[in-house]
């Protein structure tokens, strides 16, 4: 039977690996995550993440799919109007409290556009605010903790074919082909109870 031990011995170093493997993978993700935290909010953001952002926000009316807050799109505010009836559009400065100021925009005998300098003032006050909240999220994750998981037993069943070749052999059988070693009355089952212990 000492086949059957080997398939046992193998069995069982496969779990081992198993286990360890995961609680290495966790480790590494708890350590992961402590450098994340360690970085700038807006290190934390993708700029596809902006973009969505903005798109949410501030869509242009012509195309939703798009962002009114681009380049050379219009920008109206009250402070840089004779019509103070004109209501913020793109409402940057209603929902991020980002003021911009003249040098910020190009303005037109009547109209004002927004620049570059304008559209890269906004993204990076929405990277910041996004990457806050990660920040805030992967604290608590630190603060309490990364759940781990800790195997200490393990119950095992493993189908067996046992053959007859001169001697009694033990094999684990192909059910997906057909094994012309298996008999049904040959197929048996092994149970084990795996205890782990940690130094």
């Amino acid at each position: 039977m000492n086949e059957l031990w080997g398939i046992i011995s193998r069995l069982v170093q496969d779990c081992a690996k198993a286990v360890q493997a995961s609680e290495i993978e966790v480790e590494e993700k708890r350590l992961e995550i402590l450098d994340l935290v360690k970085k700038q909010p807006e290190e934390l953001v993708e700029k596809e993440e902006i973009d969505e952002f903005l798109k949410i926000n501030f869509p242009d009316p012509k195309n939703p799919d798009e962002t009114a807050v681009k380049p050379g799109k219009p920008y109206f505010n009250p402070r840089f109007s004779k019509l103070k009836s004109v209501e913020e559009f793109p409402p940057i400065e209603k929902v991020l409290g980002v003021k911009l100021e003249e040098k910020d925009l190009r303005f037109t005998r009547k109209k004002v556009f927004l620049t570059e300098k304008a559209v890269e003032k906004v993204r990076e006050v929405v990277a910041k605010k996004l990457g806050e909240r990660k920040k805030e999220v992967l604290t608590r994750v630190v603060e309490y903790g990364l759940p781990k998981p800790v195997v200490e037993t393990m119950n095992i069943e493993l189908k067996v074919a046992l053959s007859f070749d001169k001697k009694l052999k033990a094999h684990i059988p192909n059910f997906f082909e057909t094994d012309v070693r298996i008999v049904p009355e040959t197929i048996g089952k092994v149970s084990m109870h795996l205890r782990f212990e940690r130094d």
